[in-house]
C-alpha cells in the first residue's frame, strides 16, 4: 500500500503559487520508493517535484500519489512538465496552461509555456 511520510528538506524548487512547501517520502509498505514536493494554495496543488524509483515506475504509483493528495477543496493540479515527465502527465490528462486559463490569471501572468494543468 502506498503512503506518504512527511519529511524536512534544506532546499526546495521554485513554486509559482507560494512558498509553503510540503515534503514527503513515498512509501510502499515500509520501504521508501520515492519523494514528493508540493505547494497547496486555495483550490490548487502545484506538484513541484515527484520522483518514483526506477524499479517501481509504470506500476500506477504516480497515479496513486495524486489520489492521496486529492481532497474536497482541490480543483486543479499544476506542474512544470519536462521532456522526461511529459508522457506521464499526458496519460493523466494534463493540458498546457494558456494565458487565459483560470490558474494562470488567478495567480500570475508569468507562467512559462511548459506548465500543464489537470482538472481534478
Amino acid at each position: 500500500m502506498i503512503s506518504l511520510s512527511e519529511t524536512k528538506k534544506d532546499f526546495s524548487y521554485n513554486s509559482v503559487i507560494g512558498d509553503q512547501h510540503k515534503f514527503f517520502n513515498v512509501m510502499l509498505d515500509d520501504k521508501e520508493i520515492g519523494n514528493l514536493e508540493y505547494v497547496e494554495k486555495d483550490d490548487i496543488i502545484e506538484i513541484v517535484s515527484i520522483y518514483v524509483n526506477q524499479e517501481y515506475r509504470n506500476k500506477g504509483i504516480g497515479k496513486e500519489i495524486l489520489k492521496l493528495l486529492k481532497n474536497g477543496n482541490i480543483k486543479y493540479f499544476i506542474m512544470m512538465v519536462t521532456r522526461q515527465s511529459k508522457r506521464f502527465w499526458m496519460k493523466l490528462g494534463a493540458e498546457p496552461i494558456q494565458k487565459e486559463d483560470y490558474v494562470t490569471t488567478k495567480f500570475t501572468k508569468n507562467f512559462i509555456k511548459d506548465y500543464y494543468c489537470i482538472q481534478v
